[in-house]
């Protein structure tokens, strides 16, 4: 005789725009429909889906809540064979909530509002959101399934009021920026929020790079051990399920801890940043100035593996100070990456500006100022040529520069 089942989860790590309402319903409308094609009968995304994480002032203006009250009644008719937990912005009491609507057969069956506002960092809820008080406990084939968002997980309250409303079972919805020291310190509190109430969580998080964030997934599931059971590659758009039992235990094997590949998280966090910066401004390609040295090299790398080579101008423009193996190397590179390459000689401006220099700069040795010359001619190139093939110049500079 098989063991009672309870509810099927799946958990949907989407990359959302800022603003894009249409867009956005549309992405956790097509999630909701593969999770029904999983066997779910839970579709969680992330904090405030609908709309897209940062909003910043997007929610002060006027037709904000009418834009996202039809946004969520698409998603809440579109696909009513499956219950959907969704972020949203609530405008409600002349008060805006950082809020989770849970819809099923076209009704919404639960409703939390965010009760933990983070106000450090990049982080500036304070400012928008008021603060929710009452918890949420939605019930799913017999099993009572707990909603919260984002920090409410690092502090004990929500997740254990949630218990107290008779959980079994938590969901989180997030929408977290990549740090890498932060990941490991996640996956410490969610294993604390577990043992403490016994109660096995579901962290979902967003993916997808937003201005100067990067959001990198890492979507997890414990048990009531504090075992991780499922931990979802990072910077991947996907819906991840697993299993509840009729007791609200997640009934998946316990994963292997995931190795913290510094280098490897923050070179995905560049791919992705890249990429969605890219593509979300509406840029064709991006240029590079190639001059065979490291920093040059990585930049042209990540580009590539972000956007496609055929995207990606790699630029050469040697002048008196450049070695000619410089010259090989950036060409070698471009070679072995596919990418587009040409080569612009800068000596003809290198001369123009020392002539129009020159009287400022008597009676002074040729130095540092002269070789930084350089750098600014190739800058202006740079932007001269994606300015006339819509593109964006990617800077390369290190620090010290």
């Amino acid at each position: 005789m098989s063991a009672a089942r309870g509810p099927r989860i799946a958990l949907a790590q989407l990359n959302v725009w800022v603003g894009d309402l249409d867009g956005n319903a549309s992405k956790i409308i097509a999630a909701a429909r593969r999770a029904v094609g999983l066997g779910a009968d839970l579709v969680v995304c992330p904090e405030l889906s609908l709309l897209g994480y940062p909003p910043d002032d997007l929610v002060t203006r006027a037709g904000m809540p009418a834009a996202v009250t039809a946004a969520l009644q698409r998603v809440r008719d579109e696909v009513p064979e499956i219950a959907i937990a969704v972020g949203y912005p609530e405008f409600a009491e002349d008060k805006i909530y950082n809020a989770a609507a849970v819809f099923r057969a076209g009704q919404r069956i639960g409703h939390y509002r965010k009760q933990v506002l983070p106000n450090y960092g990049v982080f500036d809820e304070k400012r928008h959101f008021a603060v929710g008080a009452e918890s949420c406990v939605i019930e799913l084939c017999g099993v009572r399934i707990g909603v919260t968002i984002c920090e409410d997980l690092w502090y004990p309250q929500p997740v254990a009021a949630a218990r107290t409303a008779g959980a079994e079972f938590v969901v989180n919805l997030n929408a977290s920026p990549f740090d890498v020291a932060k990941r490991q310190q996640r996956r410490e509190v969610l294993k604390q929020r577990a043992r403490e109430n016994q109660m096995g969580i579901a962290y979902v998080n967003c993916v997808g790079g937003q201005d100067e964030l990067v959001f990198d997934g890492d979507t997890q599931v414990f048990n009531s051990q504090g075992q991780a059971l499922i931990n979802t590659p990072a910077y991947v758009e996907d819906v991840f399920d697993f299993q509840l039992d009729a007791r609200g235990r997640p009934t998946a094997a316990a994963a292997d801890s995931e190795p913290a590949v510094e280098i490897a998280l923050v070179y995905g966090a560049l791919v992705q940043g890249v990429r969605d910066y890219v593509t979300r401004n509406g840029f064709e390609r991006v240029y590079v100035g190639l001059s065979g040295g490291i920093d040059s090299a990585l930049a042209v790398a990540v580009a590539a593996d972000a956007l496609g080579p055929e995207r990606v101008h790699a630029v050469a423009m040697p002048s008196r100070y450049s070695a000619a193996m410089s010259h090989d190397d950036a060409c070698a590179q471009a070679q072995a990456l596919g990418v587009q390459f040409a080569a612009i000689p800068i000596e003809p401006a290198f001369q123009a500006f020392g002539a129009m220099l020159a009287p400022a700069f008597c009676g002074t040795e040729p130095g540092t100022a002269e070789e930084n010359l350089q750098s600014r001619i190739r800058g202006a190139l740079l932007m001269a040529l994606a300015n006339k093939f819509q593109g964006v110049v990617l800077a390369t500079g290190n620090k010290s520069e």
